[in-house]
């Protein structure tokens, strides 16, 4: 329990010969002009660091809500960025915030090498950021040479309009998310067409939604056992290769699909391109 104390603190003046000027020596325990001393204060800006109301911290110190406000003000002053620099490489993510947020999520964004947060806005929204990263001068903005996202489409338009000089780098991550679930949109529509006229298939198709999403080159080929919805002794790749056979579409996405994921897992961006391109055409 918090016990408060007043102290009654003496200050010596002093009468400088040269200038006939006086000053009072100064202590680390109180600012001055001021009647609150600095370890109450460290006390208050820890209290701060959990969720409770002002007006029960200063209750706690013996102090008013409004200077456990002013500390609060205070360490906040400190947390502030520097608008007066810009790492070369940055990351935009968001994430869940509290209930009192703006907008439904809020934005964080970091140093790219070093994974140092730079600092977190509490809405998300386009408007909100242009607004929020024009606060930069231009030139600092110009320095920037690469941004790395998510798929969320206003962080593109927000790269375009505050950093004329900076490659998207698009998350190699939510790459290869987009990918799984373009191929499990597909699975799905091909287990809905044999729901009635081939309800076995179908359920093969349902229950083995992961195997299909796995990686080709894990899936296991020389390991045979038994699995209830198939006869006799299958290995993975029997199975998959049996899911496939259900539409010729199906096994090209899922060829394309893995082979797009392939070309990431080894860092290979040319075959990546390549195969990208080759589909296109």
């Amino acid at each position: 329990m918090f016990q408060p104390a007043r102290l009654k603190l003496w200050k010596q003046r002093f009468l400088c010969k040269a200038c006939h000027q006086t000053f009072v020596a100064k202590t680390s325990l109180v600012q001055k002009h001021c009647f609150i001393s600095n370890p109450i204060k460290t006390h208050i800006a820890l209290e701060l660091q959990t969720i409770q109301s002002m007006k029960a911290i200063g209750d706690r110190v013996a102090v008013s809500s409004h200077t456990v406000m002013r500390v609060l003000k205070t360490v906040g002053e400190t947390l502030e960025l520097n608008h007066q620099s810009l790492p070369e490489h940055l990351s935009f993510d968001e994430f869940k915030s509290v209930k009192e947020a703006a907008g439904a999520m809020s934005f964080i964004f970091s140093n790219a090498r070093t994974h140092e947060v730079m600092d977190i806005i509490e809405n998300r929204q386009q408007g909100e950021l242009i607004a929020y990263f024009q606060r930069f001068s231009y030139a600092l903005r110009s320095q920037v040479k690469t941004v790395t996202i998510d798929m969320y489409s206003p962080y593109m338009t927000v790269i375009e309009t505050c950093f004329p000089n900076a490659k998207l780098i698009i998350d190699r991550f939510h790459i290869v998310q987009h990918l799984n679930r373009s191929l499990n949109r597909l699975r799905i529509e091909v287990m809905n067409t044999h729901r009635y006229s081939r309800p076995k298939d179908y359920r093969k198709l349902k229950k083995q939604w992961k195997l299909v999403l796995k990686n080709s080159w894990k899936v296991n080929f020389d390991t045979f056992m038994t699995h209830r919805l198939y006869e006799g002794m299958v290995s993975q790749r029997m199975m998959v290769n049996y899911l496939l056979s259900f539409d010729e579409q199906f096994d090209w996405v899922y060829t394309l699909v893995n082979d797009l994921k392939y070309s990431l897992s080894v860092g290979n961006s040319t075959q990546f391109l390549y195969t990208k391109q080759r589909t296109a055409a």
